[in-house]
């Protein structure tokens, strides 16, 4: 799982950059003593970490050492660790709750994380050793995870590495950027911080790292596990789960609990997690569906449990490779044989259920992502973890996956209310979203009736359904875009995303936050185009409305303080340019545009999102042809030289789309023939169906029909360029993606990555669809329309996966909107770059360099009555 859940507060509908809010009845001594004279404490909202500093300098970059504790002997250790930094005048900081230090252990936290209770920075290796010192003796035989960054230092739980000391950034080839450092000859270089320790090179090693270096690699055979290691599985805070295979040959699971991380809501770090599911691992053996415990291996820092390896299918991809809703032409056969093929698993899985509450146990987490569906749909359940044999365990004891929530209930009866809803999910699988409203789940209920779920199922589900369930955790959420037309939804929603920015305005410190500001896609750059307030602003047409002035003021500040080296387009400083400059803020659009010009000399990779193909439709767009044909001469060429992956966001395709674009600006046929070549790499990635459909083949079995990763992005560069040449290989494309825009089972619904972007494709062809493709056309806005929701008095839309509601552009409302525009203006500009530039500056009155733009609103926010030239 990756770091989404730091953007995924309880109870918030929206994406929240995280928050660490201080609980006086959860801060350390320390944070609530007053320090010596000199020192002062500084600390913000969207940090975890109070720092300490006094009247010394803190240095740009160098050793520091990383102190770990537990909660239960946090408060002390700090205690003791601001001792010795206050003595010797080192700057620190630390974590100032035990809720947050908790919080940052926690199973889905970033693996980096844990470990990093308290940093200190010394002021050189001298300064290192003396401290280290001193902090072994006191702290030897306390309990800590040392950072996974880390040496370890000796037998406190100590951990040291080398790494920058104030925030600075590095630009890198692929258009995105990294925490950097400086190396000795003074050039940046990246700060690596990911698992494992490696010594800089040309950096002199404190005493203490090399002695720490020497025991390490004396140790290094220690811990012995007979058992070869071939692909991780899984990976989280507290360990992974790993393929391997034993000196037997056999196959197996290899389940890894590290100590004091990965903690859960009980309590349990992932050592006593993993000893739990081992324990119900063996009062389960024999029950079917339950894996077989193998083996048990204990080490001083963690745990390994051996388990049988289970072919199968998770869940979710059970369904994805077979619900009808994913394959085209599909009739009422095979509709009710797959209704009687999910019936016939979970009868499997109820009774291994009922199996194991004969045993006295309970499974608790029960959800798509914890089976595995065998080539035959037998089920094995995994991840025992939850498993309890305690009769008075409550259903509702442990966070569970979104949609699966069951309330006021014992465990057992839980598991097989999860069972229902599993039965629900493999015929609508939009868990995420129906988790948000009972509303929405009834709908879900009856929509599943017609795919054939049963009566008994529906009722039994029904009678859970309460009024005021999902408004208990979530707030009154009702479903909005039913019983609109599509006109009045598009008014809604612009509305809405306007009104937001009311909202940034008065409070432009909680851009980020829910409710306080913006609701942006999760760890969105906040200004940028993709999933930031820049990709809403670029979407909205321009108008006299103040808000919009106030959005672009917001895009404008954050992207001029923004200490960010981002060039590209959907990710930093082209995207937010060209924002500005469809709304008339020309100064602004040109001072990011040049910046951006200026970092992309540093840039190799030819993709669209953040790569040279980006930037250059960003110039081409802004009136400067020349800067975007050198740009497109670098971006065709890179993709024969750095080999990107497949697609139109970071694949040939988006280099395609700039060529094109530049053909149509210049009449030069070489760029045509340039577009086609390149997109030749993206056609031989694609995988034509019996079914008559196309998927983009990612590699590691990944096929997929979107537009910004997959096949309709292929497909609408291939329509680009048959607007200029015909070809057979580019008819046969579009006649099959067309076929590809399925109305079933998408995940997500935004425009890159999800049902939006199947709308946009078909509604952008100008009225030149087949039947079959009308008809797609109308039931996917059809099912579109059943996300949009209420709240508050206003409408929004689910981000991506439906896991929170976002206004972006990429996989949220903006998004949303731009593809329902396209019904009445199929020839509207839906993305940056995807019609002819020569219409969009005729459409708009422009020409491009020296033009003359009356402005009504300046950055400012001020009424201008004068115009501004924009002269490149």
């Amino acid at each position: 799982m990756s770091e989404w859940g730091l953007y995924l507060r309880p109870g918030s509908p929206f994406f929240e950059e995280p928050r660490f809010t201080v609980l006086e009845s959860e801060r350390f001594t320390l944070d609530r003593t007053e320090l010596p004279s000199g020192w002062h404490r500084t600390r913000a909202s969207d940090r975890p970490w109070t720092s300490v500093r006094g009247p010394g300098t803190l240095v740009d970059q160098g050793w520091k050492i990383h102190v770990a504790s537990v909660p239960a002997e946090a408060d002390r250790v700090l205690s003791m660790v601001a001792e010795v930094c206050l003595e010797h005048g080192t700057p620190f900081k630390y974590l100032p709750t035990t809720g947050i230090l908790r919080s940052m252990s926690r199973k889905y936290a970033p693996r980096s994380s844990s470990g990093k209770f308290i940093t200190v920075y010394p002021a050189d290796t001298t300064d290192f050793d003396r401290i280290a010192d001193r902090l072994e003796t006191l702290l030897a035989g306390w309990s800590g995870a040392v950072a996974l960054t880390d040496v370890p230092l000796g037998t406190a739980p100590l951990g040291a590495r080398y790494g920058a000391f104030r925030e600075q950034w590095l630009g890198l080839p692929d258009g995105l950027d990294t925490l950097a450092l400086r190396a000795p000859d003074g050039a940046l270089v990246a700060d690596r911080r990911g698992p494992g320790f490696e010594a800089p090179e040309g950096v002199p090693l404190p005493r203490s790292v090399q002695a720490a270096l020497e025991r390490r690699a004396a140790a290094a055979g220690d811990r012995y596990l007979p058992y070869r290691i071939t692909r991780a599985l899984h990976l989280s805070n507290g360990g992974g789960v790993y393929e391997a295979f034993a000196e037997d040959g056999r196959r197996v699971a290899l389940k890894e609990g590290r100590r004091h991380r990965g903690y859960g809501l009980d309590g349990r770090d992932a050592a006593q997690s993993l000893a739990d599911e081992a324990r119900a691992l063996r009062a389960l053996e024999g029950v079917p569906g339950v894996p077989e415990l193998i083996g048990w291996h204990s080490f001083e820092d963690r745990d390994f449990l051996v388990q049988e390896f289970i072919e199968g299918a998770r869940g979710i991809e059970f369904v994805a490779r077979h619900h009808p809703g994913v394959h085209a032409d599909t009739g009422p056969e095979a509709t009710v044989g797959y209704a009687e093929r999910v019936e016939r698993i979970v009868a499997g899985i109820r009774e291994t259920l009922e199996q194991m509450h004969l045993r006295g146990w309970s499974f608790g987490d029960l959800h798509p992502g914890n089976l595995l569906i065998g080539p035959d749909d037998r089920v094995s359940l995994v991840d025992f973890e939850t498993a309890s044999d305690d009769p008075s365990a409550a259903g509702d004891r442990f966070t569970v996956a979104p949609g699966f929530r069951v309330d006021g209930t014992d465990a057992r009866t839980a598991d097989l209310r999860r069972l229902d809803l599993i039965h629900l999910w493999a015929l609508r699988p939009e868990s995420t979203f129906w988790e948000f409203s009972d509303a929405i789940l009834d709908q879900s209920i009856t929509l599943a009736r017609e795919e054939g779920l049963p009566v008994w199922t529906a009722d039994t589900l029904r009678e859970t359904l309460r009024p005021d369930r999902g408004s208990a955790h979530w707030g009154d959420i009702a479903l909005a875009g039913e019983h609109l037309t599509v006109h009045h939804l598009i008014e809604r929603g612009e509305e809405s995303l306007l009104a937001a920015a009311e909202r940034a305005a008065v409070a432009p410190e909680d851009i980020p936050a829910p409710g306080r500001g913006y609701p942006l896609a999760a760890g969105a750059v906040p200004w940028n185009l993709g999933g930031g307030m820049a990709g809403v602003l670029w979407s909205l047409d321009p108008g006299s409305d103040p808000r919009i002035g106030r959005l672009a003021e917001g895009v404008h500040r954050l992207s001029r303080a923004s200490r960010r080296v981002l060039p590209g387009l959907f990710t930093g400083d082209a995207g937010a340019a060209l924002a500005l400059d469809r709304h008339g803020f020309r100064y602004a659009a040109q001072s990011l545009m040049a910046r951006s010009l200026d970092r992309a000399g540093d840039v190799r990779h030819p993709g669209l999102r953040a790569g040279l193909s980006g930037i250059g439709i960003a110039a081409l767009r802004m009136g400067l042809p020349d800067t975007a044909a050198d740009l497109g001469e670098r971006a065709l060429a890179a993709v024969f030289t750095e080999d990107p992956g497949p697609g139109l966001l970071d694949g040939p395709s988006g280099a395609a789309l700039l060529a094109v674009g530049l053909y149509e600006e210049t009449g030069d046929t070489a760029w045509l023939d340039g577009a086609r070549e390149v997109l030749e790499r993206d056609l031989a990635q694609l995988v034509f169906r019996d079914d008559g459909t196309v998927l983009l083949d990612r590699g590691r079995r990944r096929l997929l029909p979107d537009l910004g990763q997959g096949s309709l992005g292929v497909a609408q560069v291939a329509a680009r360029i048959q607007g200029h040449r015909d070809d057979e290989d580019l008819t046969r494309l579009r006649a099959a993606a067309g076929r590809t825009c399925l109305d079933g089972t998408w995940a997500t619904q935004g425009l890159l990555d999800g049902r939006s972007g199947a709308i946009a494709y078909l509604a952008s062809t100008c009225g030149d669809l087949t039947g079959r493709e009308q008809e797609l056309l109308e039931r996917n806005v059809r099912a579109l329309r059943r996300y949009f929701v209420s709240i508050q008095g206003q409408t929004y839309f689910p981000g991506h996966l439906c896991m929170r509601f976002s206004h972006d552009l990429s996989s949220g409302m903006a998004g949303a909107l731009q593809s329902l525009r396209l019904l009445a203006r199929p020839e509207r500009e839906w993305l940056p770059g995807s019609v002819d530039r020569r219409a969009v500056t005729a459409a708009r009155g422009t020409s491009g360099n020296g033009q003359t733009v009356p402005m009504t609103t300046g950055i400012s926010g001020r009424r201008e009555d004068q115009t501004k030239e924009y002269a490149a």
